[in-house]
């Protein structure tokens, strides 16, 4: 400031105060001051419209055309970035205090100033007048903020529950001004009764460590009764005690990006043609009954596992659009006769799994078993065709021995296939650990199969047809063994089924049909593998 003047705008009727004030101005070395000086009001409002604003004004409040903070509160409206300075003869303590509450950076005493004051009083009017036009332009950049923000402003103060509310977080709620109370219980009291307790145990946790960013979803009821969801952000303020006193923060609506995340939740743990639970979801409730199982052993469950009889004829003859209204058709029906705690889900295709809950015996599972095939027995009518369904149906009973929900449908579906297997259709099997040592063994003798055709163990034994009436030996019959390497030959009465079952019957057809026998006399002369 020792390069550059300040430019000074004097107010003053008086000749010689006004000589006295450009004096005192002369003397101050360490600020060069270029100053104007204009009798009256009119004359300063016409150097505010005719000059460049000056640095400083100082005015004195007794003018010929004007009196009091007339005159002060005119050049103000005109400049209201250039500091004034109130010089006057007259001390009135009221007077001034309106004059500083107005906008006056200070009120000087004429009779009281001299040099080192008045150089004072200026430096520090010019300073006050930055920092005032700092905090407004900060005021009025918050004010813009607030109101073209789409978040709603809250600010707490947390000792005495007073709080501030934007006019968006008014709106967000659907209230208006003239209804909202400057206390915080006017948000809290909107939250849903679940969401208030963990909500006020994670305020109370920012409390304690208001390091981390505050940030909580919950429900909060706006005006026209129903709940939307809501995020709340803010930061707590601590005294030097560690003692909040203050909180600031905004509040956004959520409610529809709630509403997709669980469209998209519900999406992936459902099917999509029937809206019943998929095999994740399914999977997911069957683990929480083996763990209440496994803590509680009342805690009995159930699970019944079944397919739709030859519904792959249905596909073929009527249609898939046909086989689809027939699984929705069951599945409707199927959710009449099971309780909410029950699950019904479509694991794929036409594969169905029931989860019973709070099931005391097996008699209670085979009962619902009952009611299930009651229900089939009804006809279905799909596009002018009439259907009859019907399924055969597995259970497997909650154990101790379950670790894992992989386990149990495993054995429902293993008691599933017994029940296909048995010469009543529609009937239903009880899983027990026989029909796993079963599977297991099957298993096993299907993998040492394909073993045993890679390594050449299917031998052919010759049994001779012979003539009764010539002796003679007319073909012979080619009858296939195996020659196990730990068990010795295996009578194809324990292989032939599996192999018919698992299509490896066609290898093993090649086993015996790529030989070519050659007999003389009643003697095989050679047998070798035939070449093409």
């Amino acid at each position: 400031m020792n390069d550059l003047a300040l430019r000074v705008l004097l107010v003053e009727d008086t000749p010689s105060e006004a000589d006295l004030t450009r004096f005192y101005l002369s003397r101050i070395s360490s600020t060069r001051y270029d100053m104007v000086h204009v009798p009256t009001l009119n004359q300063a409002v016409d150097s505010l419209y005719n000059n460049d604003l000056p640095d400083i004004i100082l005015l004195d409040l007794h003018l010929p055309d004007c009196e009091g903070l007339g005159g002060f509160e005119r050049l103000h409206s005109l400049a209201p970035d250039v500091p004034v300075i109130i010089l006057t003869n007259f001390m009135d303590d009221e007077l001034a205090t309106r004059a500083v509450r107005e906008g006056a950076q200070d009120y000087l005493i004429k009779k009281e100033v001299d040099t080192a004051l008045l150089n004072k009083s200026i430096r520090y009017a010019i300073e006050r007048q930055k920092s005032d036009a700092a905090l407004r332009e900060s005021e009025e950049r918050y004010a813009l903020a607030v109101a073209g923000a789409s978040e709603g402003i809250w600010d707490w103060n947390i000792r005495t529950g007073e709080a501030y509310f934007s006019p968006r977080w008014q709106d967000l709620v659907g209230v208006f001004q003239e209804n909202v109370t400057a206390h915080i219980d006017h948000w809290f009291d909107r939250v849903h009764p679940d969401d208030l307790p963990p909500l006020q145990a994670a305020l109370q946790a920012h409390f304690r460590d208001v390091q981390t960013h505050f940030e909580y979803e919950h429900r909060v009821m706006h005006e026209e009764g129903e709940y939307r969801w809501m995020l709340v952000r803010g930061q707590a303020i601590c005294d030097a005690r560690d003692k909040c006193y203050r909180m600031a923060g905004s509040m956004a609506d959520i409610t529809e990006r709630r509403r997709a995340e669980q469209q998209l939740l519900h999406d992936a743990l459902h099917d999509g043609l029937m809206d019943l639970p998929n095999r994740s979801l399914f999977m997911d409730r069957l683990d929480q009954a083996i763990r209440q199982h496994q803590r509680d052993g009342s805690k009995q469950y159930a699970v019944l596992y079944f397919d739709i009889d030859r519904f792959k004829n249905v596909n073929d003859s009527l249609g898939h659009s046909v086989g689809d209204r027939l699984l929705v058709g069951i599945a409707r029906r199927l959710e009449t006769i099971l309780r909410p705690s029950d699950t019904l889900a479509r694991l794929s295709g036409d594969e169905f799994a029931v989860l019973l809950t709070q099931v005391g015996t097996t008699e209670c599972a085979l009962s619902v078993v009952q009611r299930i095939h009651q229900l089939l027995r009804r006809k279905f009518k799909v596009q002018g065709n009439v259907i009859y369904p019907s399924v055969s149906i597995g259970i497997a009973m909650a154990s101790d021995q379950y670790d894992s929900p992989e386990q149990v449908l495993r054995d429902a579906d293993l008691a599933m296939y017994r029940a296909k297997s048995l010469d009543e259709p529609g009937d239903a099997v009880v899983f027990d650990a026989h029909m796993h040592a079963t599977a297991v063994q099957r298993l096993r003798l299907e993998t040492d199969m394909r073993r045993a055709i890679d390594r050449g163990e299917f031998v052919i034994h010759y049994q001779p047809i012979v003539s009764l009436q010539t002796g003679q030996v007319l073909s012979f019959e080619a009858l296939l063994r195996w020659q196990h390497p730990q068990r010795g030959l295996v009578s194809p009465n324990e292989f032939i089924g599996v192999a018919e079952e698992t299509g490896m019957i066609s290898e093993l057809s090649w086993c015996v049909g790529y030989h070519v026998i050659v007999f003389q006399k009643g003697a095989i002369l050679c047998s070798e593998p035939a070449r093409y």
